[in-house]
């Protein structure tokens, strides 16, 4: 290797110098470009990679260095041990800056890369001039159509800035993830954007979430495509915006729909199930059934919801539905066990045994904690009558219980209660697996 001179090398550290006079093999004048210090070496340790440089990694005061960018600066003192406090040479600006970055050259002047009134930026959604600065985290810029918008050096530099209607126009059509279409109609800021969704309803969306569609939207059934949140005082299931719905309410509302149109639960029992009941359309939304669910004053005590001592036990709604106890509920679900050769409820029939026990019928009537025995006889409807009149009587004893806490109308009614129902039609199995078949 010819080292002669004007030559440009490395050495083993890293530092790039220049060949001032390479005429004689063993003295050789070099200048090392960090800090134009000039140095006397020979063409051997030129081939070894030296020299080293006599104080790089040492820094020393008076020193003269370069920054990333080419600014000189000289070195005044240390501040800290880690620290040094340093001068530009251009500008006579001093500053601070720890000794790893002046070691590694990664020292940068205090107003490079700070954008400047009038400077212009590429940015994701156009170019943009910046017109004031307050700070490098309050920067005012307009965009070429006009529009204005704050930001930061950072995401100056980064190419980030969005546009201030986060590229949206009026009348842009866009769709859910979930299929359903909507149009923009109005934009306040990147976190209120308003749309319409397909069935007129308006939301109010984030711009991100506008443009991915990563939204359910508050009127689509997200429930056995049936249920829907709907839209209220009440934004939010389980998320941290908005305000949430009660979740007793929540539980009340799905359990609901799943005894009605989840198949799975209607078949768990052919002779007590849900298969007949419906539920009123405004309840299929969540707004609505916690709205009638808040007047209830015992909605929050842990009861059951019932349609069978106001109602008719064939439809959930506001005039047939009210909240029991759970006693009160068991007490008054005539039709929990499954009848026996078509026998009245209540009644169950008891098979001659090889003791020489006789043939009868047994009465047991439900207290809403235990079944009590009511005693042996020979007639099914003696054994219903029994029950029928231990029913009643104990619908007066849960009234009485639970006076406190029942509403006036569930009061009045399982103080007066009267069963009539003598048989169950047991639900055809083919009527079940239609069921299944047709979810």
């Amino acid at each position: 290797m010819e080292f002669n001179t004007n030559y440009q090398g490395v050495n083993k550290q890293g530092l790039r110098y220049l060949i001032l006079d390479g005429s004689r093999t063993k003295r050789i004048k070099i200048k090392f470009e960090i800090d134009n210090l000039e140095v006397i070496t020979t063409k051997q340790s030129l081939s070894e990679g030296l020299p080293c440089h006599p104080t790089y990694g040492k820094l020393l005061s008076g020193v003269i260095l370069k920054d990333k960018e080419g600014n000189e600066f000289k070195l005044i003192d240390k501040e800290t041990p880690g620290r040094w406090n340093i001068e530009y040479l251009k500008d006579n600006i001093k500053c601070t800056r720890d000794t790893k970055s002046i070691v590694a050259g990664r020292v940068k002047h205090p107003t490079d890369g700070v954008p400047k009134i009038g400077q212009k930026y590429t940015t994701r959604s156009g170019e943009v001039e910046v017109i004031s600065m307050k700070s490098s985290i309050d920067i005012t810029v307009k965009f070429k159509d006009g529009s204005v918008t704050k930001t930061s050096a950072n995401d100056l530099r980064k190419g980030v800035v969005g546009h201030p209607t986060s590229n949206l126009c009026i009348g842009q059509q866009f769709k859910t993830k979930s299929g359903w279409k909507y149009e923009v109609i109005k934009y306040v800021s990147p976190y209120e954007v308003h749309v319409k969704m397909q069935d007129n309803s308006i939301e109010i969306q984030e711009a991100a979430r506008v443009h991915d569609g990563g939204f359910k939207p508050l009127n689509q059934p997200s429930v056995l495509d049936i249920g829907y949140i709907g839209h209220g005082k009440y934004t939010s299931l389980n998320k941290s915006k908005g305000e949430k719905f009660p979740k007793e309410i929540i539980g009340y509302w799905q359990r609901m729909l799943n005894r009605c149109y989840n198949p799975t639960e209607i078949i768990k029992d052919g002779t007590r199930n849900y298969i007949y009941v419906e539920i009123i359309s405004e309840w299929f939304c969540l707004q609505h059934f916690t709205e009638w669910a808040l007047t209830q004053p015992n909605w929050d005590l842990g009861f059951d919801l019932d349609k069978d001592l106001i109602g008719n036990g064939k439809e959930y709604s506001s005039s047939n539905c009210t909240f029991l106890p759970p006693n009160v509920n068991v007490f008054l679900s005539e039709t929990k066990y499954k009848p026996v050769h078509n026998l009245p409820i209540g009644v169950q029939y008891i098979k001659p045994s090889t003791t020489g026990a006789k043939e009868g019928y047994v009465a047991r009537c439900h207290t809403g904690e235990t079944r009590e025995y009511l005693g042996y006889f020979d007639h099914p409807m003696d054994a219903y009558y029994e029950y029928k009149k231990a029913k009643e009587k104990f619908a007066r004893v849960l009234a009485e219980k639970y006076k406190n806490v029942l509403t006036n109308q569930s009061f009045d009614k399982l103080s007066n209660y009267e069963l009539t129902t003598i048989y169950v039609e047991p639900i055809d199995n083919c009527i079940l697996r239609n069921i299944v078949n047709n979810s």
